[in-house]
């Protein structure tokens, strides 16, 4: 978690550290020994402000993922500087726009439930790991009730 939070922070954005219920997020102390600890581990553990956001991580649900944002994508491929309040005329018009757009196409609006960062996790991991992360799914899903009845059995015993 370290490197992708300091890459982004010293990217100029601005990094939340987020879990699915909020609150501590547990680290694993071995993550810290000196054969596998980087550069970013050790500036965590030197930075108090990132050490408080992940004891007080924020539930997922509120984060601010929702939020229509503008960017130069040619002098900022990167997407790091928001520019809605800057050129907020421009982005108005372009939220104009996709409100009609919206209504002339019957645009639907996202389901109930919908969380978006559930499907870029899916879609992440299906573009990472394709076929395989399916073929490990699968495996566990046909594994499951075996061992269940074989812990079962021995407890019988």
């Amino acid at each position: 978690m370290t490197h992708p939070y300091y890459t982004f922070l010293d990217g100029g954005m601005e990094v939340d550290i987020a879990s699915i219920q909020g609150g501590e997020l547990p680290i694993d102390p071995s993550s810290f020994y000196f054969m596998v600890k980087t550069p970013e581990d050790d500036r965590y553990l030197n930075d108090p402000v990132a050490q408080a956001k992940v004891k007080n991580s924020i539930p997922i649900a509120e984060a601010d993922i929702g939020q229509w944002r503008l960017f130069n994508i040619i002098t900022d491929p990167g997407e790091t500087k928001n520019l809605a309040r800057s050129h907020a005329t421009t982005f108005q018009g372009m939220l104009s726009r996709y409100g009609r757009y919206q209504r002339d196409h019957g645009v639907l609006a996202p389901p109930v439930g919908y969380r978006p960062m559930h499907q870029v996790l899916i879609n992440a991991l299906s573009a990472q790991y394709g076929e395989s992360i399916l073929i490990f799914l699968l495996t566990v899903l046909v594994l499951t009730p075996f061992y269940v009845a074989y812990r079962l059995k021995q407890r019988g015993r």
